[in-house]
């Protein structure tokens, strides 16, 4: 009890102190609004920490409407969306923790890498955008929008799900509502798909002014790129789910599954078909039980869908979708600009979220059109953008961190048995794994959240896993 009064006053200090700070830049009548709402938000949360799962959940499911909802605080000022008001409250509650000591920082590889990556980041912004490139307002925020998506939200759900997602309970009912949420994005898509807009929300999912990819399966995102990762990546633990339940509840997670993988077909992305192919079949190679449950899926999708497919499947569409080389050949001219950025600057880079500020000029006599979005180039592969962004000094950190993590899943591997919490927990992390990073040579994934949330939410969790079977075989011996 004496905790949660301090909980509390911690909270409404830092409050105190980000209400005076605004209180200069916007009108009073929305000062008060973002009072009242921040308030309100204070209390929703305190009683869900009773199990931070749920407020982990609340997060990601206001990631899905990013795009939709958002709060203005006055002119000249960004938009305060839900997603930064639930990640404020979390942190908040982490750093708390960490101040009163319940929180070790002791053999923190991963995170030192993180901490060292974030570091050359803001290092880049501040020598990079200084000089005759001058920023507006627009480009400053999107430039810390950007920073926050790739590296402070899913930093911090690493942080946050590897010491605090420690329990059977909290994981199980975690996959569970994640598996809601891909409910949701499969029935959306699905009914995207056949034109049914008075089933989808919200409702500008189907406004083709908004967003890209637009006749393509593209969700809440705006993006048939990151749904088709988004559903990839929720069908794997999903998948986890059908394995560990009993009867009757597995028969919904198996129907979630064949929901996932049409609405993934919908999408009409070839990174996102070839993620889910090959992590399936990866996970059916290094285990038996799952190899015996995939053949299983596998026939009752034969079995009720095949006779359907000719009936639902636009098959010209498929067939163009496959045939087509203009993505190809545009990507391979794209290499050559990344290729002669990198040459220029090798080692710290041009600088964090600065291609676009320079791709006009290497671009010249390229046809990229295909890579094109509102007259402006834009990175298409994660690790590349690293390279010319950050140089190969960003990239080497960012691979080391990354290395880090999946050597100690591997380790953890070979010390577990089974169970819920046993190998093949860490078989799913790896198959989300590889959806992430199969996608990510197709996406920047810095320009939308929720899937580097969710790939950096399950890392955290094998991490802890690990972190807490060393500390309890140390202790054995």
């Amino acid at each position: 009890m004496k905790t949660d009064a301090l909980f509390i006053s911690f909270k409404l200090l830092v409050l105190l102190a980000c209400a005076l700070s605004l209180s200069i830049l916007i009108t009073p009548l929305n000062f008060l609004m973002l009072e009242m709402f921040i308030l309100t938000a204070l209390l929703i949360i305190y009683f869900l920490f009773r199990d931070i799962t749920k407020v982990i959940i609340a997060w990601i499911i206001s990631l899905l409407f990013v795009a939709f909802f958002k709060m203005p605080l006055g002119i000249d000022m960004p938009n305060l969306s839900p997603d930064r008001v639930i990640w404020f409250f979390l942190f908040t509650f982490y750093l708390f923790k960490v101040i009163t000591g319940k929180i070790s920082l002791s053999n923190r590889t991963t995170e030192i890498f993180m901490l060292i990556l974030c570091g050359l980041v803001i290092f880049s912004v501040i020598v990079t955008r200084q000089g005759s490139r001058e920023m507006d307002f627009f480009n400053v925020y999107n430039l810390y929008t950007l920073l926050f998506n790739a590296y402070i939200a899913p930093f911090s759900i690493f942080l946050i799900a590897k010491d605090f997602i420690n329990e059977e309970k909290k994981i199980r009912n975690l996959f569970i509502l994640l598996s809601f949420i891909l409910l949701y994005l499969s029935v959306t898509s699905i009914f995207e798909h056949f034109g049914m807009r008075n089933f989808i929300f919200p409702k500008d999912i189907m406004n083709p002014k908004m967003g890209i990819h637009f006749g393509r399966a593209r969700g809440p995102f705006l993006s048939a790129a990151i749904n088709g990762t988004v559903l990839g990546l929720l069908s794997i633990l999903n998948f986890y789910m059908a394995l560990n339940t009993r009867l009757p509840y597995r028969i919904f997670f198996i129907i979630n599954i064949f929901l996932s993988f049409i609405a993934i077909f919908f999408t009409y992305t070839r990174a996102s078909w070839l993620g889910v192919l090959i992590s399936f079949m990866f996970m059916v190679f290094i285990n038996q039980r799952l190899r015996k449950y995939l053949v299983i899926f596998t026939l009752l999708g034969a079995v009720f869908l095949g006779p359907l497919y000719s009936k639902i499947v636009d098959i010209e569409n498929v067939i163009s979708r496959v045939n087509s080389t203009g993505p190809v050949d545009s990507r391979i001219e794209l290499y050559r600009i990344y290729i002669s950025m990198i040459k220029e600057k090798p080692i710290m880079g041009l600088g964090f979220a600065n291609f676009n500020n320079y791709a006009a000029e290497y671009s010249k006599g390229k046809s990229i059109v295909n890579f094109i979005t509102g007259d402006v180039l834009s990175i298409h592969d994660t690790f590349f953008g690293i390279f010319v962004e950050l140089g190969g000094l960003g990239l080497i950190v960012f691979l080391s961190m990354l290395a880090s993590i999946f050597w100690k899943s591997f380790i953890l591997f070979k010390h577990l048995e089974e169970g819920f919490l046993g190998r093949e927990i860490v078989i799913i992390f790896w198959g989300v794994g590889i959806i992430y990073f199969l996608n990510s040579f197709f996406i920047d994934m810095k320009f939308h959240q929720i899937q580097n949330v969710i790939f950096y939410m399950m890392a955290g969790i094998v991490s802890g896993l690990y972190q807490r079977r060393i500390r309890y075989e140390k202790c054995v011996k």
